[in-house]
This record gives C-alpha cells, sequence and structure tokens, in this order.
C-alpha cells in the first residue's frame, strides 16, 4: 500500500541527465554509454521499455554524462506505487508581464490632486523565490523619480522615459520597458531571453510608491503578480539545473555543494546541454522506499532533458505504460 500520503521531507535533490538516446528494451547496465538513460527492472535487471513496463513494480534508473568522465548517475530506486507524479513538459517561450499605471488628475487637471513638481516615485521589486534564490536574483530594485509635471499626460511621458532610461536594462535585453498613452504607463516586463544572461529573471515584481495618492489598489491593474513565466527547457536553464543539482545531490565524488560555482573543484565541470537546443523536460517526482527515522517520506526528483525526438516518442510511450499513482502528466 503506497504511503505518498504521509508526510514528507522535501529535500530537493533532483538528479539531472541530459539524454541523446534511450537503451533498447533487455539492454544492461553496461549499455548505458556517454549521453545514454535507461530504465532497469529492479527484478530481471534489464532494460524495460512500454510494451513491458507495466510489469514493473520498482525501477532503477541510470544514465551517463557525456562532458564529465561519464560519470554515472545512479539515483534512488523507484517504487512505481510511490511516484507522485511524471510530468512532461515540451519547450515553450517565456512570456513577460505587463503593468498598467494610471496616474491621478495633475497640476492644471481638472481636480488636480498633485501638485507641479510634487515628487512621484516608482518601485519595482523582482524577487524569485522558491527554487529560484540560488540565481541571486531575488531582490533586485529599480527606482523611478520624476517630478509631478503640469498635467498627468506629461508626467506619464515623463515617467515612461524615466524607465526606458535605465542602463542597465538597456544593457540586458531592455528586461524594462514603458510606454505613455494619455495619463497611462504601460511598463513591460521582459525576460525573453530566458538564458539567464539577464539581471532580471525573477517570477513575481512587487510595486512600492513614495507618493501616498498613487496605489497599488486604485492606480495600478494588470498582471503584476506574477511577472514572469519561465521558458522551461531551453538549454541555459537545464546547464543551470545540471550545475546546481551535481552539486546539491553529491555527485562526481566532490561532496555536497549548493553553490558549485563557488566550489574549486567544478571550475572544470562542463554541462552537458547545449546553449543552442531547447529541451523536452521530464519530471519524476517520487518517494524513497523507506521513510526515515521520523516516520517522514523522503521525497526525491529526476529530471531528464532531451532534444531527440526518437528519445521522446520512446520516453512517452513508456511512461505511459506504466502503472503509476495519477498517471503521466503531459503539461501545457
Amino acid at each position: 500500500m503506497s504511503n505518498n500520503n504521509a508526510g514528507k521531507n522535501d529535500n530537493n535533490v533532483i538528479i539531472v541527465a541530459v539524454a541523446t538516446a534511450i537503451v533498447a528494451k533487455d539492454a544492461v547496465r553496461a549499455d548505458v554509454t556517454a549521453g545514454k538513460i535507461g530504465f532497469f527492472d529492479n527484478t530481471s535487471g534489464v532494460a524495460i521499455d512500454a510494451t513491458n513496463g507495466s510489469s514493473s513494480k520498482i525501477l532503477n534508473f541510470l544514465a551517463k554524462t557525456v562532458n564529465n568522465g561519464s560519470v554515472l548517475l545512479t539515483p534512488p530506486a523507484i517504487q512505481l506505487d510511490r511516484v507522485n507524479s511524471i510530468t512532461k513538459k515540451a519547450y515553450s517561450a517565456g512570456q513577460g508581464s505587463k503593468i498598467l499605471i494610471t496616474l491621478p488628475a495633475i497640476g492644471s487637471d481638472s481636480n488636480a490632486v498633485i501638485d507641479v513638481s510634487e515628487d512621484i516615485g516608482i518601485t519595482f521589486s523582482f524577487e524569485t523565490g522558491n527554487s529560484w534564490q540560488y540565481l541571486g536574483t531575488n531582490q533586485l530594485k529599480k527606482h523611478f523619480h520624476v517630478l509631478a509635471n503640469t498635467t498627468a499626460n506629461g508626467t506619464a511621458t515623463d515617467l515612461a522615459a524615466s524607465i526606458n532610461a535605465d542602463q542597465e536594462s538597456a544593457a540586458n535585453g531592455g528586461f524594462i520597458t514603458a510606454t505613455a498613452s494619455n495619463n497611462t504607463v504601460t511598463v513591460t516586463f521582459s525576460n525573453a531571453q530566458q538564458d539567464f544572461s539577464d539581471n532580471a529573471v525573477g517570477i513575481i515584481v512587487k510595486v512600492y510608491t513614495n507618493n501616498v495618492l498613487i496605489t497599488t489598489d486604485d492606480n495600478f491593474s494588470g498582471s503584476q503578480t506574477p511577472a514572469f513565466a519561465m521558458s522551461q527547457g531551453r538549454g541555459a536553464w537545464v546547464q543551470k539545473m545540471e550545475k546546481e543539482n551535481l552539486g546539491n545531490a553529491g555527485l562526481g565524488q566532490l561532496g555536497t555543494y549548493r553553490y558549485i560555482e563557488n566550489n574549486y573543484q567544478f571550475v572544470n565541470f562542463v554541462p552537458d546541454a547545449s546553449t543552442a537546443s531547447n529541451y523536452t523536460t521530464y519530471v519524476i517526482n517520487y518517494d524513497l522506499l523507506y521513510p526515515d527515522s521520523s516516520g517522514y517520506n523522503n521525497n526525491y526528483e529526476i529530471l531528464i532533458a532531451t532534444a531527440d525526438g526518437t528519445t521522446v516518442t520512446a520516453l512517452d510511450a513508456l511512461f505511459a505504460s506504466l502503472t503509476i499513482p495519477g498517471g503521466f502528466i503531459l503539461a501545457a
């Protein structure tokens, strides 16, 4: 009987395997060469495919890296009735978001509530949150200040110009841009590059103002939170996951290092993923065979990334054949 509903210790340990091929049915461990992956029946010890996957109860996953001395990736055994989900997501470009700032009457406008030359300030705080903390961008803030013009329309034009003049944004693909129309400023937050070269790759933007007459409740609208949709599956994204989780899982005989860029032993690490490729990703989330001493289930994940169409077809068929709680999920 599955204990999937019991309490969990989510250790965020993820094995990341970049696959160029999957071994054929009845292959053995030695057939897993550089770039290949395989799912092996724990009883027979040979590889499975869609034709015999449904009869398996426990699987062993094996993968070998390409660029790192063919390090063998061997996560803990997968008991199929303890699998929480297997999710597939094909690469799709990330999406930005827009916020509309509506300025109240200013200066010579009828019923003006803000005087000419009064300071108006807007702060955007980019927060990554959750698993993106290691990117180091969880508290990037941008401040924009203008003096109120003679009208709300003129002030909107000035505010948009101030936002567009941000040098850091301009130097990194224009991740903050603005346009003005009448008394409304439309601010666009773009992470179209999706390669982590942007200085703003957060998933949430929070807005603060310094003028009590401009509030986030009354003067802001649009898709303020979340601000970004990450493009899971881009090559640089997979590379980052490889580097982070190789260190986190303590693979490669180098011990466990959460931030491997800060560990000199990883200076020669070369990710298997190519920045020029977009990958289809599969995430297998499961609980280990035995609860820990406190009675909690230890949770584990395997992330498989592949740009090979034949491998995608084979994995789709294999996962669809497995008998797991919840079934195989094709994410949007």
